[in-house]
């Protein structure tokens, strides 16, 4: 049980850090294109944990934690470099 949320934990961070990269190169879009690709890859996020954890309710919560988690870390970083 423990290597699954580890598995999840590190399949979520990938999966941030590449919409992160995806949004810096996408700088000139639109905000609606921008809405739309976080909307794509927090879907892709929840079917993943879905997947692994085989809970609905208990694979939103864990997305929706993990995404606060990766966005405010980043934020803080941005913040102290």
């Amino acid at each position: 049980m423990k290597g699954m949320n580890l598995l999840l934990l590190c399949i979520h961070l990938i999966l941030w850090s590449g919409y992160s990269f995806v949004e810096y190169l996408s700088n000139r879009d639109k905000l609606s294109s921008k809405v739309i690709l976080f909307v794509v890859f927090g879907y892709v996020a929840y079917l993943i944990a879905e997947r692994l954890i085989e809970r609905k309710r208990t694979a939103l919560f864990v997305t929706i934690l993990i995404l606060g988690s990766f966005f405010g870390c980043q934020k803080i970083l941005w913040m102290v470099f």
